[in-house]
């Protein structure tokens, strides 16, 4: 079976040291880290400022995990589509929602609040698709591709103007998130469609500006204040994914912080447990997962909601 750990070990030594000595190691943070884990406004409130886009981010980049080290994404992209849906479904949810909310007419205005690299555009191509970020949210992201540069809560955007509006995997890096709500359906023409997703059991990152985790009734609350209908709310798996992401962390929690020489010594007890945890225990979780009806453990919920008014999608 071609698994990354066993890439990692036929690569040699240098691939050993360079896995031992990463910063994140490449271990269990397949489901920490999400390619829609995009835009993360800062607390610090500023003037906004017009940014025309330069260097674009490719397309290629929704199916890339952030910060993971090369020989472990390099290995998990090798596997089959089938067990990476199962390794890590809610990478391929979140993705659907963002097609599904690319099923809209040639030239209607898209607003991807909360952007970061603007890793949508290419999603977008038929549409007039705007980028827009406080530009802050990671030191080591490529924020070049923005068209607009300000805070959710004050978009340089004029009231009904949108005819959809993308926020994946942001709410929770806002201060006031009940405020961008409230801006999402001013900026958002009679009729326009909000498209969201918000963390409820996930992981604090991207420190400091990690500020919430959201219930399904805190969802529709902020939205019916705001004056959303249609409000659509569904839990992003049960308790078994829930339970399966938090397992995947075992193999950093346990390694990652031993000095050098130890993690040498322990790197075939490492690779063990990554394979147990990190891949064999998520894909059981997802079969496991049917069993559970309540959904009260999840890990994000998807959202969408419209305006109301006359419909213009």
């Amino acid at each position: 079976m071609n698994l990354p750990f066993e890439i990692g070990i036929s690569s040699g030594i240098s691939i050993l040291l360079m896995f031992v000595s990463g910063d994140d190691c490449g271990i269990s943070i397949l489901l920490m880290n999400l390619p829609f884990e995009i835009g993360a406004p800062s607390p610090i409130l500023g003037p906004c400022e017009r940014k025309r886009a330069g260097k674009q981010s490719s397309i290629e980049r929704v199916i890339i995990f952030p910060n993971m080290s090369g020989w472990y994404q390099r290995g998990f992209e090798l596997l089959p589509l089938f067990l990476k849906r199962r390794i890590n479904p809610l990478r391929y949810e979140v993705e659907e929602l963002a097609e599904s909310s690319a099923r809209s007419k040639p030239g209607i205005m898209v607003l991807d609040a909360g952007a970061g690299e603007s890793r949508l555009r290419g999603r977008f191509s038929h549409c007039r698709y705007l980028a827009m970020d406080l530009g802050s949210g990671d030191g080591n992201w490529d924020y070049s591709g923005l068209d607009l540069i300000g805070d959710l809560t004050e978009m340089p955007v004029a009231g009904n103007k949108a005819d959809v509006i993308l926020n994946f995997q942001v709410l929770e890096h806002v201060p006031d998130p009940g405020g961008v709500i409230r801006e999402f359906h001013r900026v958002l023409k009679p009729g326009g469609m909000l498209f969201l997703s918000a963390p409820q059991g996930w992981h604090e990152h991207q420190q400091p500006h990690d500020f919430f985790r959201f219930t399904r009734f805190s969802l529709r609350m902020m939205m019916e204040e705001a004056g959303f209908e249609k409000i659509k709310i569904e839990p992003m798996g049960g308790y078994f994914r829930f339970l399966g992401m938090w397992l995947s962390f075992i193999p950093k929690v346990l390694f990652a912080p031993r000095p050098l020489p130890v993690r040498m010594i322990l790197f075939p007890l490492e690779l063990l447990s990554l394979g147990i945890f990190s891949f064999l225990m998520p894909i059981c979780c997802y079969y496991l997962d049917r069993l559970d009806s309540s959904r009260e453990f999840t890990l994000c919920y998807k959202c969408t909601a419209v305006k109301p008014g006359t419909a213009g999608l």
